[in-house]
């Protein structure tokens, strides 16, 4: 029914999805490096974000389980190929479509990277042109509903954009404060965040900025290309809205900054010795465990509007 617990429940259920598809496709975007692998899981488990998300009853949450799904689907059917795969895919993007409008931007990033896989890629990729066209057809039907809604409604295919868009003249300067907004300054909506609090912890914001390094440093090759594209245009969404550090709107490109941070602890992996690396990085852990927990429930319910935001007065009142 339209009650609150329902929507709860129904952002839990995707939260868990959300924390079970990160590492999944970590695994196999990195079956050589472990510990991305347990890091990108940690980094998922551990973000205020998806905690927060997971338990509001928002769209968002279901929008990042979708996405995840969607680039893990492309990503097998890029590296194992297969009529399988292929309607996977296309079946993946196309339901994601229907989660949150950020999820118009993910046909945009995939179909850059098959382009980039093919030409720039090292080795680059050959698709079989049958498999491309069962992607196509298998999208093309999934999202036909939403097409021929929106060609018959054609104001609500802007409706969205319309409400909540920015200053295209800005749209750098947003880029840069949407990117900003992970790792500095984010979002001060205080249903979302706690005002002004970066997406990741100091910790996280340190392997995020050296994966990220590592991603264009080894850009050549396909999966570190794919989460390099894939951050760039999910960012887009806030970037093109009037608040570009709107943590709703980043839902798109949570995956990839938590897949990004895991990156950023191979160095640390290949380069350390066995133990310290080991200490190292379960301390890293720890600290984005115990401060999530400590900006969660202690110092989020002090921010001045965060009564008000959830309704206590009129609950108190009933």
């Amino acid at each position: 029914g339209p009650v609150a617990e329902a929507g709860r429940i129904a952002s839990a259920i995707m939260g868990i999805a959300t924390l079970i598809a990160i590492p999944f496709l970590a695994w196999r975007l990195f079956p050589d490096h472990p510990s991305a692998v347990i890091a990108a899981a940690a980094n998922t488990a551990f973000t205020f974000w998806l905690v927060n998300f997971s338990r509001i009853g928002l769209e968002q949450i279901t929008a990042a389980a979708l996405i995840t799904l969607a680039v893990a689907a492309f990503w097998q059917w890029q590296q194992r190929g297969g009529p399988a795969w292929a309607i996977a895919s296309g079946l993946a993007l196309a339901i994601a479509l229907y989660s949150y409008p950020a999820a118009y931007f993910l046909p945009i990033a995939l179909a850059l990277h098959a382009v980039y896989a093919i030409t720039l890629a090292s080795p680059r990729w050959k698709p079989k042109w049958r498999e491309a066209i069962i992607v196509l057809a298998s999208f093309a039907l999934a999202a036909a509903p939403l097409i021929i809604f929106f060609v018959q409604n054609p104001d609500w295919a802007m409706r969205r954009s319309s409400q909540a868009g920015g200053d295209w003249a800005q749209i750098i300067p947003n880029y840069i404060h949407a990117l900003g907004g992970i790792v500095w300054r984010g979002d001060e909506i205080v249903r979302h965040n706690i005002p002004g609090r970066p997406l990741v912890d100091p910790v996280q914001s340190i392997f995020f900025i050296v994966g990220l390094l590592c991603c264009l440093r080894r850009w050549r090759e396909a999966r570190f290309g794919l989460l390099v594209i894939w951050l760039g245009a999910l960012i887009l969404p806030p970037a093109l809205s009037a608040i570009p550090e709107h943590f709703g709107r980043i839902a798109g490109a949570t995956a990839a900054i938590a897949l990004i941070a895991g990156v950023g602890v191979i160095p640390v992996w290949q380069r350390l010795p066995r133990r310290p690396a080991i200490a190292l990085v379960a301390a890293a852990f720890a600290f984005s465990a115990a401060r999530t927990a400590y900006d969660y429930f202690t110092l989020w319910p002090r921010s001045p509007a965060y009564l008000g935001t959830f309704d206590f007065p009129e609950r108190i009142q009933a």
